[in-house]
């Protein structure tokens, strides 16, 4: 089949997305893969300084971008999508190039998971569109416009596939008459589960290891890893991730917060395995409801106990299959952290294993195979 995937996050940036997880495990599966994300634009030349704008950059101007299995390109636009999210044409003419060029312009699939795309629904000839929203846009992005593009969306599309409940209910809501279904991210369970040495940033850092892997953005809580630091003097607290300058002068009030910054996908198994403890902190943003958070996943795969701020989809997801600690304040977060500390032998051995066998449960690899059968058995 011809596959195409016209997301929000390009395949290269330090933030690994599921479509990338698709596009590859598609790929691997022996069909052809285009995969195009949200265009660069002259006003990025503004923030030229940044890793990922200068990866985006380098991937536009690429003149190997139409090769390999899964493609990977990253279009360029004069107009950012915020200024102008209606109608544009020369956009759109943009991407019937791109297709043409590279002989997508009639496909087997298309998936959509950035609602600015909308206008390649019109422009491919293809046989099912499913769109694979992956947060609540609108709240994430403080953008009501945004669910209009959604619907333009839905109109076109044979199906939707949801990465949590409320993201579910929220495309329910914009449109009751195309079929969809709830399918959680996943995990790349081979490459976590790899045997991976200590890291060298680790031989300085002693201790027990608390990681969070992941941005420090607007929907995390800066403030509990100040609290885990004060109330834990003993154990390490390692951040991995993009950080800004104010964000790493407040970390740095504790001498056992460690901010490692962004680290390769390809080597972030070694600093997992060699840690203890897995942290997702979410604050109180509208946003984090509809979260589908890989990472804890990733955490489970490589044996760390996972714990992150409550959410109801993430105690849905638990009662299912009870491999979080949820907290919902820092009182319970700070009784987890002693309860794992107080974890014999035996019992933390027991838990690695069974959260292992969890993640193996979602594997990318697994979730590509049911998506490609669910096609199947609706085009018979």
């Amino acid at each position: 089949m011809k596959i195409l995937f016209a997301s929000h996050t390009f395949i290269g940036s330090t933030f690994v997305v599921g479509s990338h997880h698709l596009a590859n495990t598609f790929a691997k599966m022996g069909h052809e893969v285009l995969h195009i994300s949200t265009p660069i634009t002259p006003l990025h030349v503004l923030n030229i300084r940044n890793d990922e704008i200068k990866k985006r950059f380098k991937l536009c101007l690429s003149k190997n971008k139409y090769i390999g299995n899964p493609k990977n390109i990253v279009p360029f636009k004069l107009i950012p999508s915020r200024f102008l999210l209606f109608d544009n044409k020369l956009f759109k003419l943009k991407l019937r190039r791109i297709l043409k060029k590279t002989e997508f312009l009639s496909i087997d699939v298309l998936f959509i998971d950035e609602p600015t795309f909308y206008p390649i629904c019109d422009i491919v000839h293809c046989n099912s569109i499913i769109y694979r929203p992956t947060d609540i846009y609108s709240k994430m992005r403080n953008n009501i416009k945004l669910d209009i593009l959604e619907k333009r969306i839905l109109k076109k599309s044979r199906s939707f596939i949801a990465t949590s409940e409320p993201v579910y209910k929220h495309i329910r809501n914009l449109n009751k008459s195309v079929q969809g279904k709830i399918i959680e991210n996943g995990v790349d369970v081979s490459h976590f589960m790899q045997t991976f040495d200590v890291p060298d940033a680790y031989k300085s850092i002693s201790g027990l290891k608390i990681i969070y892997v992941g941005a420090l953005d607007k929907r995390i809580d800066i403030d509990a890893f100040l609290v885990l630091a004060r109330n834990f003097p003993k154990i390490s607290i390692i951040v991995v991730g993009p950080i800004t300058k104010d964000k790493r002068e407040v970390l740095h009030r504790y001498s056992n917060i460690f901010i490692l910054g962004s680290i390769d996908y390809k080597l972030l198994p070694a600093y997992l395995q060699n840690a203890d403890i897995g942290l997702l902190p979410l604050n109180d943003d509208p946003s984090n409801n509809g979260r589908s958070p890989m990472k804890l996943y990733e955490y489970a795969a490589s044996g760390l106990i996972p714990i992150s701020r409550y959410t109801d989809e993430l105690s849905r997801r638990n009662r299912k299959q009870q491999f979080l600690y949820l907290y919902k304040n820092y009182n319970e977060l700070i009784s987890y952290i002693k309860l794992v500390l107080n974890f014999g032998t035996d019992e933390l051995l027991s838990r690695k294993i069974a959260l292992k066998n969890i993640s193996q449960n979602k594997s990318w690899n697994k979730i590509a195979i049911s998506i490609i059968k669910d096609l199947s058995d609706r085009c018979e």
